[in-house]
């Protein structure tokens, strides 16, 4: 997720998928050598849920978790010291971090047979509501809470000013079903299991992970017009 790869392109409101670059090939194969050659490093097949207690009973000197992970019981109550850092870069000449908002989410449907003067409604609301969420409620968790209650040094609270002002999104990761799961298919396993696998993968994906994205996007525009 740090290694600031380039997906896709936009033009004209048309998104285009291409992975296919020197960079994304040199993150495979990073990954795949720190998993598989070097020793010191494992994938939990059994998620984050395995992963936290493998870190703090102190059998792993990093973990990959959720920002918000260290404010949750077990964490406070771990003796070790730890420290908060954002996603590392893919290499030196990487400019910025790049950190990303977890793939889950609330979700509001309004129903199509709504009046117009409902749906302004419904939709100012959430607004209102989602704003005023933002204001009172983020702003505190990160400086009250997790900077200052929870971190255990002054540099984790500059990290998570980092991981915050470096918050992207990517469409192929976010809308994966609606892409043939055309990033784990070419990045992810890959990655794991063969290095070498990038190309094929990508060549077999492609073609039907643009055509499905572009029929969604034909649905909803269809559905739109209704």
């Amino acid at each position: 997720m740090g290694c600031d790869l380039e997906m896709y392109t936009v033009k004209d409101g048309k998104l285009t998928i291409g992975m296919e670059n020197d960079r994304s090939i040199l993150a495979v194969e990073k990954m795949y050598r720190l998993l598989n050659e070097t020793g010191a490093a494992w994938s939990i097949s059994e998620g984050l849920s395995k992963l936290s207690p493998t870190f703090i009973e102190g059998h792993a000197m990093f973990m990959f978790n959720r920002l918000g992970q260290p404010a949750g019981d077990n964490f406070r109550a771990m003796e070790q010291q730890f420290g908060i850092l954002p996603m590392p870069k893919l290499d030196e000449a990487q400019e910025n971090y790049v950190s990303y908002p977890h793939d889950s989410g609330s979700v509001l449907s309004v129903p199509m047979n709504v009046d117009d003067k409902t749906f302004e409604m419904v939709g100012a609301t959430m607004e209102a509501l989602c704003g005023e969420a933002h204001r009172t409620y983020i702003d505190a968790f990160l400086e009250t809470m997790l900077k200052s209650k929870y971190s255990r040094d002054a540099l984790s609270g500059q990290c998570i000013d980092i991981v915050m002002s470096t918050l992207t999104k990517n469409t192929l990761m976010e809308y994966a079903s609606y892409t043939a799961n055309i990033v784990s298919a070419c990045l992810n396993n890959p990655a794991k299991s063969n290095p070498s696998g990038f190309a094929s993968a990508y060549a077999s994906k492609l073609t039907a992970a643009q055509n499905a994205w572009d029929k969604a996007v034909a649905d909803i525009v269809a559905a739109n017009a209704k």
